[in-house]
């Protein structure tokens, strides 16, 4: 009488493996979900009117020209994620005669000659979810030859992303 080996090996199959392999599909599904409704979804625009200016600078002495004209406008920033995001940077180009564009000399500015303080450049700038915000914004352009520039405004958000407007300057 020959006895056979018995088998060591457990069912491929269970009630576990079963409750294992769907709380994975569940979770992937979940991830994928979440990924996907709360990536960051910032909305950058110019502002409609008549916002952006440039004005020549005079410094003291006051008969001192620099040949550098001061930028200023508003744009409009909207949060339309249900996460919280915040500016971090700004970046500048004017157009040039040729039509390369240039960068722009820009940083967090308090001016407080006026009543009150106005910032320009705020950084950082938090926007609360599925919020809007308005952020003034300024940079230095060497004199221009025509009377409008073409003016490229990048802001950056905490998570790297980057959105551009392009707006145009009178005096």
């Amino acid at each position: 009488m020959m006895l056979q080996p018995a088998s060591l090996a457990a069912p491929l199959w269970t009630p576990a493996t079963g409750i294992a392999l769907f709380s994975l599909a569940i979770s992937a599904t979940t991830f994928i979900y979440n990924y996907r409704v709360n990536r960051p979804k910032l909305l950058v625009r110019a502002r409609k009117g008549d916002w952006y200016k440039w004005q020549d600078m005079i410094q003291k002495p006051s008969s001192y020209f620099t040949g550098e004209v001061l930028f200023q406008g508003i744009i409009e920033l909207y949060n339309r994620s249900s996460r919280a995001n915040a500016i971090h940077t700004y970046e500048f180009w004017a157009k040039n005669k040729t039509g390369r564009w240039e960068k722009l000399e820009s940083e967090h500015y308090t001016n407080k000659q006026t009543e009150g303080s106005l910032v320009f450049n705020q950084t950082p700038l938090g926007l609360a979810p599925y919020s809007g915000a308005e952020a003034r914004v300024q940079a230095f352009i060497k004199r221009p030859e025509a009377r409008e520039i073409e003016i490229r405004i990048e802001v950056h958000d905490i998570f790297d992303k980057r959105y551009r407007i392009k707006v145009t300057a009178t005096p």
